[in-house]
């Protein structure tokens, strides 16, 4: 299992906490101190304001993982848009694109997409691609797509354990000859299972104030117990961690070694879409 620096926060506002933005200074800083500790990926995209030009001009080490947003009424735009990413990111090869907004295509739409990538792939303008989506169903579907080779991101933590529902799956020989890597993100919940304070949008939810104590219960912090619920999914291949500073960087390289009390995590798992599925929150409330 591997970690993966995130990109979203660093020149926009995002998540359930909004903070000041990093120079880029401070992101040649934070990809330096991560390469040290094994982050071999960056991941961002084109609608994280300029941070893909500002990791071109850095030059970090890592490879780095981008997306696009399919048009399905011009699919030459997903050429057009890596051609903005490698130059704005200042390589000739691509070593990732994931499709953006996968969970909206249909299924015509996603075989389309694929076809695209797959031919980007051999004329060496990327290396390989996948999807973003944050429905588990969708990595079932793989197979009888007949791809190989490729990466899924999507979302899982200590509350979303959705990927538990295919988990039997995801183990499966059948499974694992497709050669696909799993991509866990959102292990924080941006950022709602880290902050017990008023600030945190969420935190009289009864799942929230559960975690917590589950946390307390067994004497360890909500960040080392965020992980090491990860940890315990060795299906995942790479972990997509959203970090803003150095601090965080460390804390968490820290935390991703504690061993925890056996614990069954299944116990504190949130049904409540409204709370777990970031796309339906609205904080403006």
């Amino acid at each position: 299992m591997k970690l993966v620096l995130g990109s979203a926060a660093w020149r926009i506002p995002y998540g359930a906490f909004s903070k000041g933005l990093l120079t880029e200074k401070q992101i040649d800083g934070l990809a330096s101190r991560a390469a040290a500790l094994g982050f071999d990926f960056i991941d961002t995209a084109p609608t994280y304001g300029d941070t893909e030009e500002v990791i071109g001009r850095v030059k970090p080490k890592q490879n780095l993982a981008t997306k696009v947003t399919v048009d399905t009424s011009d699919y030459s735009s997903i050429i057009k848009s890596i051609d903005r990413s490698r130059k704005n990111l200042g390589v000739e090869l691509l070593d990732l694109v994931f499709i953006h907004n996968w969970d909206v295509l249909t299924e015509s739409e996603k075989g389309n997409s694929a076809d695209v990538l797959q031919a980007c792939t051999l004329n060496q303008s990327i290396k390989s691609w996948g999807f973003s989506t944050y429905e588990v169903i969708e990595l079932t579907k793989i197979e009888k797509y007949g791809w190989s080779n490729s990466r899924v991101q999507i979302n899982s933590n200590i509350l979303d354990q959705r990927i538990l529902e295919i988990e039997t799956f995801l183990r499966s020989a059948d499974f694992k000859r497709l050669d696909c890597e799993i991509w866990v993100r959102s292990v924080f919940l941006q950022g709602v299972l880290l902050d017990e304070s008023s600030k945190n949008p969420f935190i009289n939810h009864q799942d929230i104030v559960k975690f917590f104590s589950f946390c307390k219960g067994f004497d360890v912090s909500p960040i080392e117990m965020n992980l090491a619920y990860i940890r315990q999914l060795d299906f995942v291949d790479r972990i997509v961690l959203g970090i803003e500073n150095e601090l965080q960087l460390n804390e968490i390289s820290n935390a991703f070694q504690v061993e925890i009390p056996q614990s069954n995590f299944r116990l504190i798992g949130s049904k409540d879409i409204e709370l777990i599925d970031p796309r339906k929150w609205n904080l403006s409330k």
